[in-house]
């Protein structure tokens, strides 16, 4: 729950308005849509006025994929991979470049 929070906030604080929280929300959807079959990674939840709901959106998510998506935003996940965050200490506190390195490829 504190991580979809986290997402959330993070998400709008990068994208200020609905539609590029749409666009960006829409890279991670995936779905298959044949005529008797139907499967989508997760649910786009929508307002009434039509907006999306992110905060219902990201529930609706599994672990995986909210853990990748706050991994994409910068949102730190101490208690997932604690291993990064002391690996990006460790660069940074010894080797600038490398941490520099890291930074760009992680993002």
């Amino acid at each position: 729950m504190k991580l979809v929070k986290s997402v959330h906030d993070a998400i709008w604080e990068e994208y200020k308005t609905y539609r590029e929280v749409s666009l960006y929300i829409d890279k991670w959807h995936e779905g298959d849509e044949d005529w008797n079959n139907h499967w989508e990674n997760f649910s786009i939840i929508k307002k009434e006025s039509g907006d999306i709901d992110l905060l219902r959106t990201l529930h609706s998510m599994n672990g995986s994929d909210i853990l990748k998506v706050a991994i994409d935003m910068g949102v730190d996940t101490p208690d997932f991979i604690p291993s990064i965050p002391i690996f990006k200490n460790e660069l940074k506190s010894d080797f600038k470049t490398a941490y520099n390195t890291f930074t760009k490829a992680y993002k």
